[in-house]
């Protein structure tokens, strides 16, 4: 991946000291620790909201919803914070500290109200540690070219299938040891709480990976205050932006109830790590490979694919009588992952200047959590009127129209400009 591990007393870059190690070996351990912090959280929240706090289906979709709402305002101001400063990796490293700080508070509360106002505060930060975190590994790989990122990236995947596979087993062995076993009509993890200081523990870790990468031109390039209307003036961005909210409009709320759906199946905790397994098997070679993928096939194809990929595995979910015939299709979680995620994050950087990179990224994840909040309010509402086949019939046909529509949609193509024409562009625009 370009780059050596260095063992020595370290070297002084512009802005202090640095421990001599490659930064690519940095962000792989970044995103092992990281990500490795959400597969104790993602996976289990709408478990943990509706099972051991006690919430409805429309209450859990609504708190599942206040992370991405957030996000709208905290994104594009962390984003515009990292290029205006150029204090990319500092900022990088404040979102995880205070992140780990958000998900202690996730033990706390015992109704919605507390639960609502704990979720608010942890997705201040958590809602932009993603988009950061994308905007300073592509700074800091940008001499070893596209592919480099996803050698890079996949090793948030294996941390993320590491703690989804550990937690059931850890969380079972904390439970018997305490003598607080599941009993009927109660949790089915009576423990499931601690999971959350766990993924406290791992993302103050990244922490101290983010926060000791050296300082290079492309991570402390900063932006000028006009700069930011080169961005409204480029209408591939914005078809991108309409693109992505669509999809995950259709993906998430059936995603992030997904632990409901296990359950409404026959389903355990247990149950729902294994399908985490099928889920991220395939995404392991498939983020590696993302780099190759995106130059080859195009970010066109990559994330329409993505699209159609999710909306077949919900069709397939609200088809099938038990959990036994869903197992093969969650790996097209892998291409959602791979297509729409790291796809659509590496078309913005192929689109954009270095110096706007995280406002940037941090629009394109603000899109994301415009569609995942109708997603998760209308998805829980949908859950409670009409149920669990319901949701997944609904977000998986939408799923698949939209990917048909990227033919209109999404640009053609995938041309990066210049600063000076996009600096010209943005002068001319009204």
């Amino acid at each position: 991946m370009g780059g050596k591990l260095r063992i020595g007393a370290g070297t002084q870059g512009s802005r202090g000291y640095h421990c001599g190690v490659a930064p690519w070996l940095r962000l792989s351990c970044y995103w092992f620790f990281a990500t490795g912090a959400l597969g104790l959280y993602f996976p289990y929240i709408a478990l943990y909201l509706k099972e051991n706090v006690g919430l409805t289906g429309a209450e859990a979709g609504t708190i599942l919803a206040i992370p991405p709402l957030i996000g709208i305002v905290a994104q594009p101001m962390w984003g515009q914070l990292a290029d205006r400063t150029g204090s990319r990796t500092r900022i990088l490293s404040l979102l995880c500290l205070a992140s780990g700080f958000g998900y202690c508070g996730l033990m706390l509360p015992s109704g919605f109200a507390s639960m609502a106002l704990a979720i608010f505060g942890f997705a201040l930060f958590i809602s932009s540690v993603i988009p950061m975190a994308n905007s300073v590994s592509m700074a800091a790989l940008a001499r070893e070219g596209t592919s480099a990122f996803g050698r890079v990236r996949v090793w948030g995947t294996i941390g993320y299938l590491i703690m989804v596979v550990s937690a059931p087993i850890a969380l079972d062995a904390y439970q018997e040891r305490a003598g607080a076993p599941a009993v009927p009509g109660g949790p089915s993890e009576p423990g499931l709480q601690y999971a959350f200081a766990g993924a406290a523990v791992l993302i103050w870790i990244a922490a101290l990976c983010a926060r000791g990468l050296p300082a290079t031109s492309q991570l402390s390039a900063r932006a000028a205050a006009s700069d930011y209307r080169t961005l409204l003036s480029r209408r591939d961005y914005l078809r991108l932006l309409v693109f992505n909210f669509g999809g995950y409009f259709f993906l998430h709320g059936p995603m992030v109830l997904f632990p409901v759906y296990v359950r409404a199946r026959g389903g355990d905790m247990g149950e729902l790590s294994q399908l985490w397994i099928w889920m991220v098997a395939l995404e392991i070679p498939l983020v590696f490979y993302s780099g190759s993928i995106f130059e080859r096939f195009g970010p066109k194809r990559m994330i329409a694919l993505a699209i159609a990929a999710g909306g077949l595995r919900w069709v397939i979910c609200a088809a099938s009588p038990s959990l036994s015939t869903t197992y093969p299709a969650q790996m097209l979680h892998a291409i959602v992952i791979s297509g729409l995620i790291v796809g659509a994050a590496l078309y913005v950087d192929r689109l954009i200047p270095e110096h706007l990179r995280s406002t940037a990224q941090s629009g394109l994840t603000m899109t994301s959590a415009l569609g995942g909040i109708l997603s998760s309010t209308l998805g829980g509402t949908l859950l409670d009127v009409a149920g669990v086949d319901a949701l997944y019939w609904a977000g998986g046909a939408g799923a698949l129209l939209w990917a048909l529509l990227s033919v209109v949609i999404l640009p053609r193509a995938d041309q990066p400009q210049d600063d000076a024409e996009l600096t010209a562009s943005a002068q001319l625009s009204p």
